[in-house]
């Protein structure tokens, strides 16, 4: 999370204050320490609010700060979950003049991106916000716009025998590059939960990517770069956990991917009208955990991530192929399927290899932000032998 942040402040109204105070915010992070920079709308000539706090294992983030006129005094705190995407802080500042009268002010600041990138320098607290960057020449890196599926293999940086691997989405639109990858539990399966991060990438293909996850007393913040050439880029990185006692374990990891479908979501200009049946308002990424358990004894089968994509009546969706050592290797069942105007879905989807075939089918209704549906997967080994599954897909609204 470390790098300057741009934002904007906005304070409600007030008995006794013509004007809300405003203007522009800068939060600089360095490791678990924060500092920021408020200056007031007014001109650079103004009073400049500075004030300082710590970012916990969760994103959690805490300031304060003031500043003094020859009349007045400012206190102001404020606090919120930070991510490189884009975030809110929430706040207040209470006035307080030389005859003791006190004013509040409920505050709110907005964050569109970070301006310092992984990897470079960030800005001292005392530096402005540079100027928001010229949009991209038309052309400029659409050769490389689209989705990019593929695996995350990453190690421990001091035992080479502790490893995993993990599906890995990379979305890139234009200069901006989103990606998402599953977490994994202790003994290798995704546990519903998702690392997701955002970067840049230049029209050298030269890409930089930072993401955070974390709960009450554990982090993992990762950063990723690399090339990215079409159709099947490799990024290296490195992931730091650090957990409320104080340690903290370093992964090295390497993510092998492969151009999956053009991103019409997100490099869209405008979205497309809903076909005739269809229902726009569900357009969109859905992200989940498939859970597949044997017809014959109820025992599970697998647990891996799922990415449902629909766009007016046509849906699109894609899972890991789980390998006989549970472990996704880098493969996916795809298919495609139908949705009408009340959300009923309906899809089919194969995995081959040389040695088995997968067939699935699912269907159910699609709600935002969450919904289930249900479905069946058939293995069928070259042998001849197969086994059925009874699958649950449950999905939250991504994008």
């Amino acid at each position: 999370m470390s790098g300057t942040y741009a934002g904007s402040v906005v304070c409600d109204p007030a008995p006794g204050v013509a004007t809300p105070p405003g203007g522009t915010f800068a939060l600089t992070i360095d490791g678990a320490e924060a500092s920021y920079r408020r200056q007031a709308a007014a001109g650079p000539g103004d009073p400049v609010e500075t004030g300082t706090g710590k970012i916990g294992l969760d994103g959690q983030i805490t300031l304060n700060g003031g500043f003094s006129g020859p009349t007045f005094q400012v206190a102001s705190e404020y606090g919120g979950r930070v991510s490189v995407a884009g975030f809110h802080l929430a706040g207040r500042t209470v006035v307080t003049t030389r005859n003791g009268a006190r004013t509040t002010l409920s505050c709110s600041v907005a964050f569109e991106s970070k301006t310092s990138p992984p990897g470079q320098p960030s800005r001292r607290p005392d530096e402005p916000p540079p100027a928001p960057a010229a949009p991209p020449p038309p052309g400029q890196a659409t050769a490389l716009d689209g989705e990019y599926n593929g695996t995350l293999v990453c190690v421990d940086a001091t035992d080479a025998k502790r490893r995993y691997r993990a599906a890995f989405t990379l979305v890139i639109a234009g200069t901006v590059a989103r990606y998402q990858r599953a977490l994994i539990t202790t003994d290798g399966q995704p546990n519903g939960q998702f690392e997701r991060g955002a970067g840049t990438i230049d029209a050298s293909g030269t890409l930089r990517l930072e993401g955070i996850v974390g709960g009450s007393d554990w982090r993992i913040v990762a950063r990723y770069g690399g090339v990215v050439s079409h159709p099947r880029p490799r990024i290296t990185g490195s992931q730091i956990v650090t957990r409320k006692d104080g340690t903290s374990d370093t992964r090295n990891c390497m993510v092998d991917l492969e151009f999956s479908r053009p991103d019409t979501v997100a490099s869209a200009p405008t979205a497309a009208p809903a076909q005739p049946g269809g229902s726009a308002t569900l357009d969109g990424e859905y992200t989940g955990t498939i859970v597949c358990v044997a017809a014959t004894d109820g025992k599970r089968a697998f647990q891996a991530v799922f990415s449902l994509t629909i766009a007016g009546t046509t849906a699109r969706y894609q899972r890991p192929a789980i390998g006989p050592d549970g472990q996704p290797g880098g493969q996916f069942e795809r298919g495609a399927g139908m949705i009408d105007a009340s959300g009923a879905l309906r899809l089919h989807g194969v995995f081959v290899a040389s040695d088995r075939k997968i067939a699935g089918q699912y269907g159910g209704v699609v709600s935002r932000p969450r919904s289930r549906i249900t479905g069946t997967n058939v293995l069928t080994r070259s042998d001849g032998t197969s086994d059925t599954r009874n699958c649950t897909v449950d999905l939250e609204f991504f994008r």
